[in-house]
């Protein structure tokens, strides 16, 4: 049997290359600081003062003309305004807010105080009225002897106590009801009720003559009961507690 020849044996791979090492970066040299110069020797000669000075570098003249932008031609303007040192800004416009106030700030109208005034003097002669009305009302007339004897005509129109007893003295009172063991207003309500006509009140009065005496003074009425018969009655009337009052009443 014929032998087979070997088949060549295939040469080993060279193995890889390593990687390439970067090289190291370059660092400078220091540099290079010279020495400090050695002080002179304390027997070192000082230079005189007057040693010449070596000239200076010879520099431009601040005159020099140097080169710049073009001049700007002056425009002619109207004079500054005011005195060397006065403001040149111009005062503000009438109605313009003043410094420092706050913009769109209205301004407080003196209307609602004017207002108010009126309204409180309205309200006080008001409330004088009231009371002049409510005196009267009451029997507050006594301003004068007359007014006295007004009024003790109107406390019978009216039937009332009240008046009845600011126009009389207490004395009075008394005298007229003195069987009946003093006055009292139920009693003068009844002897008013007997003046009445049919439910009315016809008597009529009217002042005829005043005569006044220090703190006493008398009144002349004409009267009439409603029947058409006029009569004279003269009024005796105090002073009393500040106020006018009748003290008596008779018929001549």
């Amino acid at each position: 049997m014929a032998e087979t020849p070997d088949e060549p044996t295939p040469a080993p791979e060279p193995p890889a290359a390593p990687p390439a090492v970067p090289p190291a970066p370059v660092v400078p040299d220091p540099p290079v600081v010279p020495a400090p110069a050695d002080p002179p020797p304390a027997d070192a000669p000082v230079p005189a003062a007057d040693a010449p000075v070596p000239p200076a570098a010879q520099l431009p003249s601040p005159s020099a003309q140097l080169p710049g932008p073009p001049s700007t031609p002056v425009i002619a303007g109207p004079p500054p305004l005011g005195a060397p040192g006065d403001s040149l800004v111009p005062p503000p416009p009438a109605g313009a807010p003043l410094p420092g106030a706050a913009p769109g700030a209205p301004k407080r109208s003196p209307l609602p105080w004017i207002l108010g005034g009126i309204g409180a003097l309205v309200l006080i002669g008001i409330v004088v009225a009231v009371v002049v009305i409510v005196s009267n009302l009451l029997g507050g007339r006594s301003g004068s002897p007359a007014d006295a004897v007004e009024l003790f005509d109107a406390a019978y129109q009216h039937n009332s106590c009240t008046e009845f007893e600011k126009a009389t003295t207490a004395e009075y009172r008394d005298a007229i009801f003195e069987d009946g063991g003093g006055y009292n207003c139920q009693a003068w309500r009844k002897s008013v009720e007997v003046l009445l006509v049919d439910g009315e009140y016809l008597y009529e009065m009217e002042i005829e003559d005043v005569e006044v005496d220090g703190e006493t003074a008398t009144v002349t009425t004409t009267e009439s009961a409603g029947d058409g018969d006029d009569f004279e009655a003269v009024y005796t009337v105090i002073q009393d507690e500040g106020r006018w009052r009748v003290d008596g009443l008779r018929f001549p």
